[in-house]
């Protein structure tokens, strides 16, 4: 396949209504890619979507963030003001995740981080409860399409319950389908490993409830405050225990059926297993970004990270009016300090010369350690 196509012939009656904000081009290539699944339109900038979405029948908003930054929660305020219905997206780097939780707070459902596989944009831009798919690659399943791990439309007579078909249950292509539903949703949690355990958690919650067919189903890992994790079972539910290949990591609480028959607790657990390895690679994932990226010493950012993020801030600021600030210094007769008062109040000095900078400073600025007793700030926008 060379592109990704529409399950049935009616693409544009199938098609995502979607208005793109100051895009620089990475989006528009995708959706590209997506052939007739989006119809879109293209504004420059935020002020020009807030004029066109009163009368623009678009369904889905989305904004490059690097495109207004500080900006970015009052635009999104007025879009929801103009459209209380729209669904409002956001794209970006990960160093602008400061500006999105801003932008999330002022009403914006979700941010993405670039960059963003052609399958996840479309999947984000679908309206909730819409179980349309991506047409199968011929080569593959016939009947389930690899990209998005979700049945074809075309294909839903033929997945029907052999029960419902012939008046007659086939145990074994039951069990096919179950370990194909199992399987399709746990690839599509994986993809979410690297945005962080919060978003796997709260996707994992809502697909495991409709895959296990609870009317509710809820997530606590044993990071979270004693008094908010359940001790003992719900009356009208049960709790299952996430153990990962490390250890115990939280629990699982399952509220009733929503047939009115619990599910088999075979079911249960083999979703509890997947969900803990999930949970213990997430956990993972982030500790190795937090090693790479921060100092062990005194919880600063380190040298490398520093460069790196000061390389994409010129980069983003290039052809804007920012000034980008770089305050580089270290502290005075350290040296003497360390070898008269020793390591450990050495060691301190850092810490709290990390706590000082980060109070004296705005939450999206750098506080970086160079290394020694040298300190960097990144001052931007």
């Amino acid at each position: 396949m060379t592109g990704l196509e529409t399950s049935s012939g009616n693409a544009r009656s199938e098609a995502v209504d979607l208005m793109l904000v100051a895009d620089d081009g990475r989006i528009a290539a995708l959706i590209g890619r997506l052939g007739g699944l989006v119809r879109l339109r293209q504004v420059p900038h935020a002020l020009d979507a807030i004029c066109r979405l009163a009368a623009d029948p678009c369904s889905v908003v989305l904004i490059n963030l690097a495109g207004l930054e500080q900006d970015a929660a009052p635009a999104v305020h007025a879009c929801r003001r103009v459209r209380p219905s729209c669904r409002i997206l956001l794209y970006g780097e990960a160093h602008q995740e400061g500006y999105a939780r801003q932008a999330l707070a002022a009403g914006a459902d979700d941010y993405l981080i670039w960059p963003i596989p052609a399958r996840e944009l479309y999947e984000s831009l679908r309206p909730a409860g819409d179980r349309s798919g991506l047409a199968a690659d011929p080569a593959a399943d016939p009947k389930t399409n690899p990209a998005t791990g979700r049945i074809s439309a075309a294909r839903q007579d033929s997945m029907a319950d052999p029960a419902e078909t012939t008046g007659q249950a086939d145990p074994a292509a039951g069990a096919v389908n179950h370990i194909h539903s199992y399987l399709h949703c746990f690839r599509g949690l994986a993809e979410l490993i690297p945005r962080g355990r919060e978003i796997l958690i709260e996707r994992a919650q809502s697909e495991l409830a409709d895959l296990l067919a609870v009317e509710w189903l809820e997530i606590r890992t044993d990071e979270q405050p004693a008094e908010n994790r359940p001790a003992e079972p719900p009356a009208n539910g049960s709790i299952l225990p996430l153990c990962g290949p490390a250890g115990k990591l939280g629990m699982m609480r399952l509220g009733p059926s929503r047939s009115g028959s619990a599910a088999s607790n075979g079911a249960v657990e083999t979703a509890g297993e997947f969900l803990a390895t999930l949970l213990h690679l997430a956990q993972r994932d982030e500790s190795l970004k937090h090693l790479a990226t921060v100092d062990e010493l005194t919880g600063a950012y380190n040298r490398r990270y520093l460069e790196y993020f000061l390389r994409q801030v010129i980069e983003t600021t290039d052809n804007r009016d920012t000034e980008v600030t770089l305050l580089i210094f270290d502290l005075d007769e350290f040296k003497y300090y360390n070898d008269t008062y020793g390591h450990l109040a050495g060691d301190e000095v850092l810490r709290q010369t990390t706590r000082l900078m980060r109070r004296c400073c705005r939450s999206h600025d750098i506080v970086a350690r160079l290394g020694g007793d040298e300190f960097a700030v990144l001052f931007w926008d």
